[in-house]
């Protein structure tokens, strides 16, 4: 991966070849790029084609070939699913033959992700420089998906449930994640935008039916969870649940 490096900021003579982030609005993200001090979970420059020689290292060592980094006892334990279908780094989905593992990105101006599957060989990456880019990254997912005959992120017609505004409001708040991750959810119209403290992208949720809702960027349903009392209590996504501070 020679053209992956970890560095916060960007040195000045590899400026000329990063691409610049983007807001929502079609901005530039003032300086070019937000540096952050989280070097791990944040500070990691690279390209599509560098992110899917990782995703074949894998390939390669849990089918034993040669020169594998890791042993193939260790690369399985990496792609064992935990409860919230995670691995040891990548999120999980599909069993036998047909088990993929994947990760996406975010940072401010820039969307990115990949998935790939861990026998076949196959995977693709997408990267976007600008804070609307999963919406590009999921369509490019879909068509390579189809082209490939993978069915792995099939088209669905779904049908939107018309809801007043006075029904909508029932989901608003803040739902809590851990510690500092929040979302907030705000009725917009006739549909409902979730905004992650994390992220700068809200994302737009589709009334399906009642409590059920679903997003263009986002696979899973979203699931607005009640009380006894028939409260809401909380929102369930592919795994991940939010508690709704009262």
């Amino acid at each position: 991966m020679k053209n992956s490096a970890y560095y916060q900021p960007l040195p000045f003579l590899l400026r000329s070849r990063a691409s610049l982030g983007h807001r929502s609005d079609g901005k530039k993200v003032t300086g070019d790029w937000h540096t952050y001090p989280e070097m791990a979970a944040a500070g990691l420059w690279t390209t599509p084609s560098d992110l899917l020689k990782y995703a074949v290292a894998v390939q390669n060592m849990v089918s034993e070939k040669p020169k594998g980094m890791l042993s193939k006892e260790t690369a399985e334990k990496m792609l064992s699913k935990d409860k919230s279908n995670w691995g040891l780094g990548p999120s999980l989905s599909g069993e036998g033959e047909n088990l993929l593992f994947s990760h996406g990105g975010s940072n401010e101006g820039f969307k990115c992700a990949f998935f790939a599957f861990a026998y076949k060989g196959q995977g693709v990456a997408v990267m976007a420089n600008g804070d609307g880019g999963s919406a590009l990254v999921e369509e490019i997912f879909r068509g390579v998906s189809q082209v490939y005959g993978w069915n792995t992120h099939l088209q669905e017609e779904k049908t939107v449930l018309t809801l007043s505004s006075d029904s909508l409001s029932v989901y608003e708040g803040r739902y809590q994640l851990n510690g500092d991750m929040y979302a907030d959810v705000k009725v917009e119209g006739k549909l409902l935008a979730l905004q992650p403290s994390w992220d700068p992208e809200k994302v737009t949720l589709y009334p399906e039916k009642k409590d059920l809702f679903f997003s263009m960027t986002i696979p899973g349903p979203f699931i607005f969870l009640r009380d006894t009392n028939n409260r809401i209590m909380g929102i369930f996504n592919r795994g991940t649940q939010f508690k709704k501070e009262l």
